[in-house]
């Protein structure tokens, strides 16, 4: 079934989804602090690098999701993982509302193994193809969401295949031979 929009002002929200969805994106989880030490998280596949010089990426954070009040602070610190196909029960779990993320067993905050280096003391998740310490830089408008940019402080890249969201799905991938 196909939908066609002749003006922006007619834009069906469904259709619009609809259509960003056929881009394929990886998966990442974005990993902060709150003021009392507990993790907080969250998946995006709005996720970009921006600069190699300085190195800055960005992430887009809803406006009313848990993760904003953290990530628009200035200089505060928070951490990507880019998972890996193996982890999409870890996506659909921190992508959900009200789950207990203290009981997930997939944080890791130990300096040196995943990230090569202090991460300031972010969790990441382990087992994820690469880790981006970061520190908010700049927070754009962007709609119903802040556009995050994140300079990286630290960063770790693994082995294994990515985590990818298209259609509205959780996919693995398989390289073809080459």
């Amino acid at each position: 079934m196909s939908a066609s929009v002749t003006s922006t002002d007619a834009l069906d929200q469904r259709v619009f989804r609809r259509a960003v969805g056929r881009f394929s994106t990886g998966v990442t989880a974005v990993t902060a602090l709150t003021d009392d030490g507990q993790v907080s998280a969250m998946t995006a596949n709005s996720f970009t690098s921006v600069s190699l010089d300085p190195p800055l990426v960005l992430v887009c954070v809803r406006h009313e999701g848990q993760m904003a009040p953290l990530l628009v602070e200035p200089g505060r610190p928070f951490a990507i993982s880019v998972l890996s196909a193996h982890q999409g029960e870890v996506a659909t779990a921190l992508a959900g509302r009200g789950r207990d993320l203290a009981s997930m067993e997939v944080f890791c905050t130990e300096p040196g193994e995943e990230l090569g280096g202090p991460l300031a003391g972010v969790p990441v998740v382990a087992g994820a193809r690469g880790h981006l310490a970061c520190e908010v830089h700049a927070v754009f408008p962007g709609g119903d969401h802040h556009i995050v940019v994140g300079r990286v402080t630290g960063v770790a890249a693994h082995e294994g295949e990515p985590l990818m969201f298209v259609d509205g799905e959780l996919v693995g991938t398989h390289r073809a031979a080459s």
